[in-house]
């Protein structure tokens, strides 16, 4: 990636400090500033500038002895946070399919993002009667089942820092409209281990909701499930299905960590055994050589006997010849 312009602008500092980025990941053994500048085309200073700032930041770690930069840990952490975002909506389907199975009711998988919760993913119930939500929905925290287990494990000052500006809309005659309240709202969560939406965010709509809790143990997603409030009126038996659920794709993410780890182990293998046959390859490739030179070396050796033999032959008196013939 070769980045050029005729004037310096935030966005073209931006695309460099990315080409930079890409241009060191491709290089195992680290690039150096003036290397850096000559493979992008861009002043030395400008190079020194950016390598610098990303230094900082944990994105480039420059070696101490032959000062070349080389990818740092900041990198990798937003890569493993990008691929586990990833993963989990994946491996969430198999479980949202299963309590739908389970329950009979809509599944949703939701995050929270800029203060709102946003569904990522979503198996409808089967039947007639269709829940009207999709994937980027987002919704108000505070009047929503998986809002509100997003928000229950978090520390109070950080809930309170969230929900500072919003406004607590009041969508239905019950909707917690106080901060107060929501407060008390989300202890209740935490002693039941689920949040419900009774007909708070839309009149004859329920939703339980439990959070699920990435590796570090801080909620990651929250799972729920929706449906009328005929459907939904025991909650206590949806939310044992949610429990299920919730251990399911915990239990789906630890496969996928074995998995991955396998993964890595059968690469490691496989480069080993290509390593491997190339060495047993080179070394057919001598055998074969040594082969080759000792049928040539045989071959020598015969012919030089023979022509040895010939020549004694020719020195023969001719009626002893015909005596051996």
């Amino acid at each position: 990636m070769t980045v050029s312009g005729s004037r310096e602008s935030p966005s073209i500092s931006v695309e460099r400090a990315l080409a930079v980025l890409e241009a060191v990941a491709l290089r195992a053994d680290g690039l150096s500033n003036s290397e850096i500048s000559h493979r992008l085309k861009i002043p030395k200073s400008s190079a020194s500038y950016i390598l610098r700032a990303l230094e900082r930041g944990g994105y480039l770690r420059r070696g101490r002895e032959d000062g070349r930069y080389h990818i740092g840990l900041a990198v990798v952490s937003l890569s493993h946070r990008a691929l586990a975002g990833l993963d989990v909506r994946e491996m969430s389907v198999p479980v949202l399919r299963q309590l739908v199975e389970a329950c009979g009711l809509t599944a949703h998988l939701a995050i929270r993002d800029h203060g709102r919760a946003v569904y990522i993913e979503k198996v409808e119930a089967p039947g007639f009667v269709k829940m009207d939500t999709w994937l980027g929905r987002r919704m108000d925290l505070h009047s929503t089942g998986v809002g509100k287990a997003l928000l229950a494990y978090l520390p109070q000052a950080e809930v309170e820092e969230i929900l500072e500006n919003r406004i607590f809309s009041k969508h239905t005659p019950e909707t917690i409209t106080t901060l107060s309240k929501f407060l008390r709202e989300l202890e209740r969560v935490r002693e039941l281990g689920y949040a419900v939406d009774d007909e708070e965010n839309s009149i004859g709509v329920r939703c339980v909701a439990a959070p699920v809790f990435n590796s570090e143990g801080h909620v990651e997603t929250s799972l729920g499930v929706t449906g009328s409030v005929g459907t939904a009126a025991a909650a206590a038996i949806a939310n044992n299905e949610v429990d299920a659920a919730i251990a399911g794709l915990n239990a789906a993410r630890a496969n996928a960590g074995s998995l991955l780890s396998r993964f890595e182990f059968a690469s490691a293998n496989l480069a080993t055994q290509v390593e491997n046959l190339d060495a047993a390859r080179s070394t057919i490739m001598d055998v074969d050589v040594a082969e080759e030179m000792a049928r040539f070396s045989s071959a020598n050796v015969l012919q030089q006997a023979a022509t040895a033999m010939l020549a004694q032959a020719n020195q023969m008196p001719q009626g002893l010849l015909r005596l051996l013939q």
